[in-house]
């Protein structure tokens, strides 16, 4: 658990140097064009729904045009989630959002996203292998607050394809047993941050 801790510093930390880079530099927006408002190009943000979990979270995202922006999330876990379970890898998430309304302060997206998981589960004896992509759509609102902070809230479908392997050790004999993991699942997420 004092990894845990330190991470979560790690990760404040983080968080509080950019919002003071952000406030003693020019924010940069995109200039406005077909009644589009201003809105901060660059924005950092992390889910405050894992805090509290043996998970490291961010997203960074990027406007490419005044309707369109880019978004990548990264998780990474390397913990004991029980006394004698372990669980340790990464999670890739990249969005590509279209902005259906883009005001000031609020705004409402659609997003295709593709993720990537490669996480590990130890414990008594078995170890449990996912690496698998999954992709879907969701539907998302942003609000800013002021001109810096935003929270950012979605709710979607994903569509997982692949499934995963359990490895099994029993006595000196590796056993790897296949699982299926096919089908389609909710996403919901909330995340709060600010914009540069």
């Amino acid at each position: 658990m004092k990894t845990h801790a330190q991470t979560r510093l790690l990760a404040g930390a983080l968080f509080i140097i950019s919002l003071l880079l952000s406030s003693t530099c020019n924010a940069q927006e995109i200039e406005p064009g077909d009644g589009i408002y201003k809105h901060p190009r660059n924005s950092i943000s992390l889910n405050p729904l894992i805090m509290f979990l043996p998970v490291w979270n961010i997203q960074y995202g990027r406007y490419i045009q005044p309707k369109k922006a880019i978004h990548l999330n990264v998780s990474i876990m390397d913990q004991a989630i029980f006394n004698d379970t372990k669980m340790r890898g990464f999670v890739l998430t990249g969005d590509y959002r279209y902005y259906i309304t883009n005001e000031r302060r609020r705004s409402t997206y659609v997003t295709p996203y593709l993720r990537y998981q490669n996480i590990q589960y130890a414990g008594n004896g078995d170890e449990i292998q996912q690496r698998r992509m999954s992709g879907g759509l969701a539907l998302g609102k942003l609000y800013y607050i002021g001109d810096t902070f935003f929270v950012d809230l979605h709710v979607g479908l994903n569509y997982t394809p692949t499934g995963y392997k359990v490895k099994r050790t029993d006595g000196n004999v590796d056993v790897e047993i296949p699982r299926t993991l096919y089908g389609l699942g909710p996403r919901i997420g909330v995340s709060v941050g600010i914009g540069f």
